[in-house]
């Protein structure tokens, strides 16, 4: 059966809103002094108020659904 839907990985919160995103689009990465970072992620709509794009779905580097 072939999918029609992209569906990502996993659900990632706005960095705005804090409301859960199926879209999440990597905006800013965060590091930390003991090398352990983190990703941020907006929603398609708050994307552009961070510089990100909202045509491209962030990805991680794992399997695309």
């Amino acid at each position: 059966m072939t999918e029609i839907f992209h569906v990502p990985a996993r659900l990632e919160r706005c960095c705005h809103d804090g409301k859960v995103t199926r879209l999440p689009i990597k905006v800013d990465e965060v590091y930390a002094a003991s090398g352990v970072g983190t990703k941020v992620y907006a929603c398609p709509g708050h994307a552009p108020l961070y510089g990100g794009c909202p045509t491209k779905p962030a990805h991680d580097g794992g399997t695309t659904g």
